[in-house]
C-alpha cells in the first residue's frame, strides 16, 4: 500500500525513492478503523499529525452535518496543515464508514524533516493544496447536485476514479438531507442537515492563499531538480519499504 502511495502522489512530481523513504521515516504508525470507530472529534482531538488514507473511506462532519467523504490516497486532515498548529483543536469530527487503514505521520516531525528540502517541502505543500482542491469540489458539487435534482453525481470529483461517491440517492429522498441522509443510512443515524458554511469558507480561504503560490514553487523545484544517476530496481523499491516500515 505505501509503495502505492509514493507512485500514485510522488513519483509524477518526480520525487526519488530515496526522497521518499525520508518522507516514511517520520511515520507514527499505519492505524486500522473499524467501522463507525472515530478518528477525530470536533474541538476536542489535537492537530498533531498528518493522515493519509490507505483503504476504506471516512466522512467529515462539522456541528452533526456531513461535509464530505474521503476516500484513499486522500488527506484527512490537509485543510489543518495550512496555518494551525499542533496546539489547536479539529474545527470538524471524522468517522469511518467501513473498515479502513490510514498512515500517519508525526506533523511536526514531517515538517522540520522537509523544511531542509525545499523540493520536499514544495512537493507537500503542492499534494495538500491539490487536496484542498478535491475537498472543496466534492463539498460543491454534492451541494449544488442535491439540490437541483436530489442526486449525488456519478462522475469522479477530479482526476481519479476512487475520488467519486459510492451510492446514488433515489428521488424520493428528502433533498435537504441529501449527502447525510446518504451517510446515515450507511451508519444507521438520522436527521443530521447537510452542509456547513463555515468549512467551506475555510476551505475557500485557504486555496486562494496557497494554491497559484504552491503551483508556481512545484514548478521552480522541478527545473532545479536534478535528475537520479541511477534508476533503483523494483526489488530494491521493495526493500525500501520494508524498512521504512
Amino acid at each position: 500500500m505505501v509503495l502505492q502511495v509514493y507512485m500514485a502522489l510522488f513519483q509524477p512530481l518526480h520525487v526519488t525513492r530515496h526522497q521518499f523513504k525520508k518522507v516514511l521515516n517520520c511515520m507514527k504508525v499505519i492505524r486500522a478503523l473499524k467501522y463507525q470507530e472515530v478518528y477525530a472529534q470536533e474541538k476536542v482531538t489535537k492537530v498533531d499529525s498528518l493522515s493519509l488514507v490507505l483503504s476504506g473511506k471516512l466522512v467529515v462532519s462539522q456541528h452533526q452535518r456531513a461535509l464530505h467523504i474521503v476516500f484513499p490516497h486522500q488527506f484527512l486532515d490537509s485543510p489543518e496543515w495550512f496555518g494551525v498548529s499542533t496546539d489547536d483543536y479539529f474545527q470538524v469530527s471524522i468517522m469511518a464508514m467501513e473498515e479502513s487503514r490510514v498512515l500517519i505521520w508525526h506533523r511536526d516531525k514531517l515538517k522540520l524533516s522537509i523544511m531542509a528540502e525545499p523540493f520536499l517541502q514544495t512537493v507537500f505543500d503542492h499534494i495538500l493544496g491539490r487536496d484542498v482542491v478535491k475537498k472543496l469540489m466534492q463539498v460543491t458539487q454534492v451541494s449544488e447536485s442535491i439540490a437541483s435534482n436530489g442526486f449525488l453525481p456519478s462522475g469522479g470529483y477530479a482526476e481519479d476514479a476512487e475520488d467519486k461517491p459510492m451510492l446514488i440517492l433515489k428521488k424520493s429522498v428528502d433533498v435537504g438531507h441529501g449527502l447525510t441522509a446518504l451517510i446515515n443510512r450507511q451508519l444507521q443515524e438520522e436527521h443530521v442537515p447537510l452542509l456547513g458554511r463555515t468549512y467551506k469558507q475555510q476551505l475557500q480561504l485557504q486555496l486562494q492563499q496557497e494554491q497559484l503560490q504552491l503551483q508556481h514553487q512545484l514548478q521552480m523545484q522541478l527545473q532545479l531538480q536534478p535528475e537520479p544517476r541511477v534508476h533503483e530496481s523494483s526489488s530494491t523499491a521493495n526493500n525500501n519499504e520494508q524498512s521504512a516500515l
